[in-house]
């Protein structure tokens, strides 16, 4: 049927309609214009939390109407075979050897787009969509460089938060649009950071549109420019989904080879109760050196291992380990604090991590009394020869770690006041604000 606008319908879709005896039609129609089929109308519609009949019910009618030989029409909203459970309909009646046909109609997304002429994809801003629900509050959007939302309007804070918490730029511009073709259409403009803070009620139902091609509304084509990201870590694995990006290493990773130190606590790991990882690269070292030492994982039989966050996980994965433990908040405070809400009792451990690694953790475990034993993995160094590079085309600086910070400053002198920040954890932010505000005042005084 469309997304609601009966001019929207098919001509194949109307012809249907015209042979039908009996029409099962959903929400979100018009069901005056119904009125010109001579078919039976049975209203069989679901909105959230208010449902006329479930799913399971919806499809018994639906046979019980086909086995006594009438032709029978399943009118949805936008298209039938997008988030329309149309598919599980289609295998219920052919597994009771009734015969279906499908005629496409037109999504609420897609409807949505072409209404408020932004585009989905655009040559020089997305290559990319996808589709989903927004039922749940948990919802992350795919890694896309634009995303259609269904059903997401009394959730769409949290699922701003999580999109910003994976990883997108606040700044990325959101487009809802409330009843979508229909006279009651509204739209409303916003940003990622702007939702996840708010506590405004949007009209539903409502398609939500994330993406760059949503400032095209208001934008020659010429003005739209993508943002570019400046990467300072040592890889950019993590962060291509950003788009346009600058890689530029603000830090060198050097093993200390051979580790002594490591090599003794290896042959007492007996004595440790739990293994703390910071850094992927404190896996990959500590692993090599097992290696070296002709040793494998099940020496770790016996011990609990901790991972600061998903990026030292799936290093760990590498090797066969999914760690005990790993907190939501991937910082060193947050796995200090998981290891109090969850309770562990104080006992011995062992963190393996880089020369320069920070005291927060260690000091908060010995804090909590636990016996606490640090190694030196590798060299955390400013890398030679590392030059300046123009910095006017870049809209964003991404840190992934306080040295990243450290070294930026140490290589340009002051952070530019005309780009926005993304920090990987709160220690990350911690030292450019301790930084930017020692920076700030000594070119006052």
């Amino acid at each position: 049927f469309g997304p609601g606008n009966p001019d929207l319908l098919t001509i194949l879709g109307d012809k249907k309609l015209a042979e039908a005896d009996v029409i099962f039609y959903d929400d979100l129609l018009d069901k005056n214009f119904l009125e010109k089929y001579k078919a039976e109308k049975i209203y069989v519609g679901k909105r959230k939390d208010k449902h006329s009949f479930e799913q399971a019910e919806i499809n018994k009618l639906l046979l019980s109407a086909a086995k006594t030989g009438k032709k029978v029409v399943r009118l949805k909203g936008g298209d039938p075979m997008i988030f329309a459970h149309g598919r599980e309909e289609i295998d219920y009646l052919q597994s009771n050897f009734v015969e279906t046909e499908v005629v496409p109609g037109i999504s609420a997304g897609i409807a949505a787009a072409a209404l408020t002429k932004i585009p989905l994809t655009h040559r020089s801003v997305s290559a990319s969509v996808a589709f989903v629900t927004g039922h749940s509050d948990t919802t992350k959007l795919p890694k896309t460089d634009t995303v259609v939302i269904y059903m997401g309007g009394s959730n769409i804070r949290s699922i701003a938060k999580n999109a910003i918490h994976s990883g997108r730029n606040p700044e990325t511009p959101v487009l809802l649009v409330s009843s979508v073709s229909t006279p009651k259409q509204q739209e409303f403009y916003s940003t990622l950071n702007e939702l996840s803070q708010s506590e405004e009620k949007y009209p539903t139902p409502v398609v939500i549109i994330v993406g760059e091609v949503v400032a095209l509304k208001d934008k020659p084509n010429l003005e739209i420019r993508k943002n570019k990201y400046l990467i300072t870590g040592t890889s950019t694995e993590h962060f291509k989904q950003l788009g346009d990006i600058v890689h530029q290493p603000l830090i060198e990773i050097q093993p200390i080879f051979p580790n002594l130190e490591l090599e003794t606590a290896l042959k007492s790991l007996n004595n440790l109760d739990w293994l703390i990882f910071t850094s992927r690269y404190s896996v990959q070292f500590f692993f090599e050196t097992l290696e070296t030492q002709g040793k494998d994982v099940r020496i770790l039989s016996n011990l609990k291992i901790a991972s600061v966050g998903k990026i030292t996980s799936q290093e760990l994965r590498k090797y066969g380990i999914i760690p005990d433990l790993q907190p939501e908040d991937e910082s060193s405070e947050g796995l200090l604090n998981s290891f109090q809400t969850n309770k562990i009792q104080p006992s011995k451990v062992l963190i393996p991590r880089s020369d320069i690694g920070l005291a927060v953790l260690p000091e908060g475990l010995k804090s909590l009394g636990f016996n606490v034993q640090t190694i030196s993995m590798y060299y955390n160094v400013f890398p030679e020869k590392l030059q300046p590079i123009d910095l006017s085309t870049i809209s964003h600086i991404v840190f992934s770690s306080p040295s990243c910070v450290t070294n930026f400053l140490k290589l340009y002198g002051a952070f530019p006041i005309d780009k926005e920040f993304i920090f990987r954890g709160k220690e990350t932010e911690k030292r450019f604000n301790e930084l930017n505000r020692i920076n700030s005042t000594a070119k006052i005084n």
